[in-house]
């Protein structure tokens, strides 16, 4: 649905595009030449718009004939299909007229019919690099089924063979003036004689060069355009069969070898020898594509897999040509596959001018134009005859009288010459010294063309009376800078412009209702406050403004004691733009005279003045110790010795007890200025460090108290430690000398019974 939705809004923003670029046209002939289908009005009295857009309701809009000129198609020459030598015929129409407008779709028929036993002829290129041998030998081998395939398909083939190699310079080859070295050779002419070809191929001796690359391009060059020497027929199916193992040099590759002259696309072949090979340059991919493309033939690169990819690549920018792998005996049902898919499937192609191509659609059905293998509907069964419709839109205005384009089918040297004449005039009658022209000039598709430098005027009713060139009916009403007459808000009447109601102005181009709105969307804010001039508001006394909405009063930027915003804004519009505030203020209650206060006064007025003190601090503290402070805007600090409390008096707010260091005390007063945005501070240089002075003192008792302590813990320590080891040692001592005492006499003793049988 949305997307329904976003086409409709598209075709209506399209529709209504159209139409206002139809009005602009002033002349028939500029009308049907827009792309965007206008139509004319041929009828002089007329006070509506002649040029419209075709896409409007035209029911009662023109009173006489409407000019709308139709795109036709004619059929000039329609030769039957035939296959008659030297007459065939593929295609018909030969020749179609087409006279078509801006922005229109025609559409024209066409038909195609293979001609039987066309012609063919076979170039077979064959890479002479020593690597190629086996290939060479295949098609020795294959010569016969090679051309009894191709009869099998046509009673009409003729065979040609050349090879190439490299060109003979350093560091192409390794050995100079060989001739094994060589561009290209024309060893066959294109001939009629299968046992011919099998011998010149038979006989080519190969040839080696030294980088890995071919001259592949260079020789495909010259196959294309040495039409004699190669001996192409007018009449045929052109297809050259490149034989290659190896990629290629291009264009810019022959610097190497000191060779910079670009390859300009003629033939020179001398004795069938290429003898441009150390003077030109290798061609560029696009050249041969160019020459291919003009004289429709049909390149097959056969090659072995290791170059697929490379030469697949090259096929994407040669037209026409294909690519396909060569292996041992199936060369011929491989030529035959290719042959047969060349034969029956088309591809159209259009031929004209590249400045052209901007300006032309095409469509075919079936589309055989962009990609045919994509569709069955672009083959063609046996000699059927394929018809086709062509579609071409001209899409803008061409100076140009006509364009001459063909389509061609590719890989047949045969044509539909398209003949396309661009509609660019109206079909009216000229009615001389007309009536409707106050007989002063001639009625022209509803228009007067007056006497030249006589009479101007949509109907000739002005008489030029000066000297100099006749004035133009539109030229004078038009506006520098403008393309419409009048700002199409009036008529011009003899050179001078007649506005309607509500306009005025030399060319119409001031409206009362073109200024802009102000309060409640009223122009110029409404009639108290100003009025609408030519676009511009003029403002009444005590108003301005692009729209007199900005008041000149300054009675409500006055605060209480009659200065302007409190000396801290400007009165703009009558009322007060405010600067910002300092970051040192604490107020942030802004009243509509810039006047500041602080939010908590009416509950806490201290809490207020504290915050102050605090945000003020840090100001105060750096004035103190150092000279080199940061500059605050809307700030005087003033700094004095021994600050008392009388000088606290007044609005003075005291800030006491600002810790400067530990147990360091200072204070300051402060107070707002009165007559500007200003902070007033004062400060006492003199610091308070009684406070410090006790704390040192206790600091110094506290430490000889912890000395004295501590000094008696250690003596007992030590003490007590020292009469353990020495009693420890006197012990040990007494373990390692005790001895036996001889006078001790134990009170126990034991004796044995010998005649005692039992057991103890």
């Amino acid at each position: 649905m949305r997307v329904i939705y976003f086409f409709a809004i598209c075709f209506v923003f399209r529709c209504s595009s159209s139409i206002d670029l139809c009005k602009q046209h002033k002349t028939c002939h500029n009308c049907i030449r827009d792309a965007n289908k206008c139509v004319w009005c041929d009828s002089h009295k007329f006070n509506d718009t002649k040029c419209k857009s075709a896409a409007e309701q035209l029911e009662n809009w023109c009173p006489n004939t409407i000019i709308n000129p139709k795109s036709v198609v004619k059929v000039i020459t329609n030769n039957d299909f035939s296959s008659e030598r030297g007459k065939v015929i593929h295609m018909k129409p030969q020749q179609i007229q087409i006279n078509i407008r801006p922005g229109d779709v025609i559409d024209f028929d066409f038909s195609f019919r293979k001609a039987q036993n066309y012609p063919v002829d076979l170039y077979f290129l064959l890479d002479g690099s020593a690597s190629m041998a086996s290939v060479k030998n295949e098609i020795v081998k294959q010569t016969e089924s090679i051309y009894q395939m191709m009869k099998s398909m046509t009673d009409n083939v003729y065979l040609g063979m050349g090879s190439f190699v490299d060109k003979n310079l350093l560091p192409f080859t390794n050995v100079l003036n060989s001739t094994n070295t060589y561009s290209f050779r024309n060893r066959l002419k294109l001939i009629n004689d299968p046992e011919a070809f099998k011998k010149t191929i038979n006989d080519t001796a190969f040839g080696y060069n030294y980088d890995e690359q071919e001259g592949t391009l260079d020789a495909l060059a010259q196959v294309i355009v040495c039409k004699e020497q190669i001996g192409w027929r007018e009449e045929s199916r052109k297809i050259i069969l490149v034989f290659t193992g190896a990629s290629f040099h291009a264009a810019s590759d022959g610097i190497f070898g000191g060779v910079v002259e670009p390859y300009d696309g003629k033939c020179y072949l001398e004795n069938d020898v290429y003898s441009k090979e150390t003077v030109m340059d290798y061609p560029s991919v696009g050249i041969i594509n160019k020459l291919a493309s003009e004289d429709e033939k049909i390149i097959i690169f056969a090659i072995d897999e290791e170059a697929k990819n490379i030469y697949k690549s090259l096929t994407n920018f040669i037209t026409g040509s294909k690519v396909t792998k060569y292996g041992g005996d199936l060369i011929a049902n491989m030529l035959k596959t290719v042959y047969e898919e060349i034969s029956q499937n088309l591809k159209l192609k259009v031929n004209m001018d590249a400045e052209h191509r901007k300006n032309f659609e095409f469509f075919f059905n079936p589309d055989c134009y962009n990609a045919y293998r994509q569709y069955e509907d672009c083959e063609v069964v046996h000699y059927e005859e394929k018809h086709f419709t062509g579609t071409i839109k001209l899409l803008s205005y061409i100076e140009t009288d006509s364009v001459k384009m063909d389509i061609v089918f590719e890989g047949i040297k045969e044509k539909i010459e398209l003949d396309i004449s661009i509609i660019k005039r109206c079909d009216c009658k000229r009615e001389e010294n007309s009536t409707s022209c106050n007989y002063h000039g001639s009625l022209y598709c509803g228009i007067c063309e007056c006497e030249e430098n006589k009479y101007y005027g949509d109907s000739c009713q002005c008489q030029n009376t000066t000297s100099a060139l006749n004035p133009s009916d539109e030229a004078t009403c038009i506006a520098p800078g403008s393309n419409s007459t009048c700002h199409n808000r009036g008529s011009c009447k003899c050179g001078m412009c007649k506005c309607r109601n509500g306009y005025k102005g030399k060319f119409c181009e001031c409206s009362d209702h073109s200024c802009e709105r102000g309060a409640d969307n009223e122009l110029c804010s409404g009639p108290l406050r100003g009025v609408c001039d030519c676009g511009k508001c003029n403002c009444k006394s005590g108003w301005t403004g692009s729209v007199c909405d900005c008041s000149t009063s300054k009675a409500e930027c006055l605060s209480n004691d009659q200065t302007l915003c409190s000396n801290r804004g400007v009165c703009i519009c009558g009322r007060c733009k405010c600067n910002d505030i300092s970051d040192w203020d604490v107020r942030t209650k802004e009243q509509p005279d810039c006047q500041l206060s602080c939010p908590q006064d009416n509950q806490d007025p201290s809490s207020c003045r504290h915050r102050q003190c605090i945000n003020i601090e840090p100001i105060v503290l750096c004035h103190l110790n150092s000279d080199d402070c940061q500059p605050v805007d809307n700030l005087n600090i003033t700094v004095i010795k021994n600050l008392t409390m009388v000088q606290a008096e007044g609005d003075w707010y005291h800030c006491s007890r600002v810790i400067v260091d530990v147990g360091c005390y200072t204070k300051f007063l402060y107070r707002y200025s009165k007559d500007k945005y200003e902070i007033e501070i004062v400060m006492d240089k003199n610091v308070d460090c009684i406070e410090a002075n006790y704390i040192r003192g206790f600091i110094c008792l506290f430490t000889l108290i912890f000395i004295g302590v501590g000094t008696l813990i250690a003596w007992k320590y030590w003490t007590d430690r020292r009469d353990r080891l020495e009693y420890e040692k006197l012990f040990q001592q007494v373990n390692e000398t005790e001895t036996e005492n001889v006078l001790f006499v134990p009170p126990l003793h034991s004796y044995r019974n010998p005649s005692y049988q039992g057991h103890l």
